[in-house]
């Protein structure tokens, strides 16, 4: 096992479960490459345990690579146990940031193995089951995500907090979702709105990457498999007691409310 990998897992598995967010890895431990980050992640993943339903990614907009100052995509773990239904309410002190991101996502219905990489955009597009509109809830073991560096955020599973999902949208090929709005409410006022053109100028293309990018590592995409495409709107927050609503028209709503501790 790669020790210093171990060592930073260990310590952002203990800010987890002592609820005490770090102020940033130690220095010898802060990743410089992203095979390091990734490893980080990987061995977080290991100690948390349980099965892994899909993947979140990030900078795949604009918004949010200039808030990370990183130009390519990345990616986080979907952990089982992340994922709920909407409407939902949740305890807000689960997370210590509550980061709320409106995002298309997908659901395969047809494995992507590494064995047969590279995809084309056609056999990405077909593996898919449904479209699925959902709330990405943000959080990190870090006092200031935005100045940790994208880095150490990786090792952190990439701020996966966990994925709220609207109802999933079977006909989703005979939409344009590069030019399908979306807005976010927070306690009835609209705070932000974008498209889906914003996620890498559209959501298959965030997808398409994906499943170009886990081969290098050995792994692929798998049939059930939920993926959230990254942030399609700018950013907002939700506090202790608000009720967040992400509307994209025709697909419905999605709704989470955080109850107060």
């Amino acid at each position: 096992m790669d020790a210093p990998a171990a060592r930073g897992a260990s310590l952002l598995a203990t800010a987890y479960h002592q609820r005490k967010q770090l102020e940033a890895l130690p220095p010898d431990l802060i990743p410089e490459t992203l095979l390091e980050a990734y490893a980080i992640q990987d061995r977080l993943v290991e100690i948390w345990g349980g099965q892994s339903v899909g993947w979140k990614l990030s900078c795949t907009s604009e918004v949010a690579q200039q808030t990370l100052k990183f130009d390519e995509p990345c990616r986080g773990r979907v952990m089982a146990g992340k994922l709920d239904q909407s409407p939902v309410k949740l305890q807000s002190d689960k997370y210590f940031m509550r980061l709320i991101e409106p995002e298309f996502g997908f659901r395969l219905g047809k494995d992507l193995p590494p064995s047969g990489a590279p995809f084309d955009v056609d056999a990405v597009t077909d593996a898919v089951d449904a479209m699925i509109p959902l709330i990405e809830i943000v959080d990190t073991a870090y006092q200031d995500w935005t100045c940790v560096g994208v880095l150490s955020l990786i090792a952190d599973n990439m701020l996966s907090g966990g994925l709220i999902l609207g109802e999933p949208v079977i006909d989703w090929r005979q939409k344009d979702l590069a030019s399908h709005e979306v807005t976010l409410a927070i306690n009835g006022k609209i705070v932000t709105r974008g498209s889906g053109g914003n996620v890498l100028e559209h959501p298959v293309n965030a997808l398409h990457w994906l499943a170009n990018d886990l081969p290098s590592t050995g792994m692929g995409l798998r049939a059930g498999d939920v993926i959230a495409t990254g942030l399609s709107t700018g950013l907002a927050y939700a506090d202790a007691g608000d009720v967040a609503v992400a509307d994209f028209g025709e697909f419905g709503q999605v709704t989470v409310a955080f109850e107060d501790a």
